[in-house]
């Protein structure tokens, strides 16, 4: 199994890529096809086929100590991890396979320690994508999948949120929120479900982030194109409360998160129905999509299919990574 670009790969072929994420850790599995195939001409918007995935709850985020740095058992946990997915990888017999790393090891402050044993005890190359680097590749994962004239794109992962800003099919402006689902959970909830107050501190958290400098002079937008695991949870919900499809009215978002945090327990059986896994961080996902629309007057989010995987593994098939 090779991660170089160079090697040639043929239709048939089976690439994969592990995306070291805060909350989870994901691999993806594509197929390529005739024109995936023709690296030299494949067009920027022609992705490999994406066959399955498998997904491990990492939590990386919440081993983050108070120096910042991910704790021995934090790195252990990516490692574990990190083996399964590779020896998936190796059963399918992947060709290729592209690793990379948002926050989760971009965030804290012993990144190239962490790194170098990660690599050395699971023997997979790791590519740490810079935030603009990964907002750029939410925007372009979005282009995949949609064609929208202007918006908004964010990307919700668990240890920071990516924005793009686009107009007229134009990208204008994009940077990276140091803040994710778990690690707004981290910061601000005790227990495994948010109270009333601790939804209040998290929904300042925002309120301050968002009134920084990193978005001074972005424009107002009407809709938002969410992405990544909380907007795929966050789909789930609604559509569980009787909001069908993939596109919904900010306005419905506050009653629901409002009885989430009321301490009702019967209030979060369609948690558990929709996604277990994200019962912890799914209020706060919640809270970071309202709170982004809230900011820039947005009306309307309409939650993507798509991944950051899917761009990353098409310009690395293209030799752009």
């Amino acid at each position: 199994m090779s991660d170089s670009t160079s090697d040639r790969h043929q239709v048939g072929d089976i690439v994969t890529v592990i995306d070291i994420g805060s909350n989870s850790i994901r691999l993806s599995a594509y197929g390529v096809d005739d024109t995936t195939s023709k690296s030299d001409s494949a067009s920027s918007e022609t992705v490999p086929k994406r066959l399955f995935g498998k997904k491990e709850m990492a939590g990386l985020a919440s081993y983050v100590g108070k120096d910042g740095a991910l704790t021995d058992k934090g790195i252990a946990r990516a490692i574990a991890a990190i083996s399964q997915l590779h020896a998936l990888s190796v059963g399918v017999g992947a060709t290729k396979e592209f690793a990379f790393a948002t926050a989760s090891l971009r965030n804290v402050s012993n990144t190239e320690d962490a790194v170098e044993k990660i690599q050395n005890a699971t023997g997979v190359p790791i590519t740490v994508l810079s935030g603009e680097q990964e907002a750029l590749l939410g925007y372009e994962s979005l282009k995949l999948v949609a064609k929208p004239n202007s918006g908004l794109m964010a990307d919700i992962g668990g240890g920071s949120t990516e924005l793009a800003e686009f107009d007229n099919k134009q990208l204008e402006k994009l940077t990276s929120l140091s803040m994710g689902s778990l690690k707004l959970y981290s910061e601000n909830v005790k227990g495994i479900l948010p109270t009333a107050k601790e939804a209040k501190c998290m929904n300042k958290s925002m309120k301050r982030l968002l009134n920084s400098d990193l978005i001074k002079d972005w424009t107002p937008s009407q809709t938002l194109y969410a992405m990544g695991g909380s907007a795929r949870a966050f789909q789930k919900l609604m559509n569980i409360h009787g909001h069908e499809g993939t596109t919904f009215a900010v306005s419905d978002m506050k009653p629901i998160i409002r009885d989430l945090c009321s301490g009702d327990q019967e209030g979060f059986k369609p948690v558990l129905q929709a996604c277990p896994d994200r019962i912890h961080t799914l209020v706060p996902g919640m809270i970071i999509i309202r709170s982004v629309c809230k900011h820039f007057g947005i009306k309307t989010v309409v939650v993507t299919s798509t991944s950051v995987r899917d761009s990353y593994v098409t310009m690395a098939l293209q030799g752009k990574i």
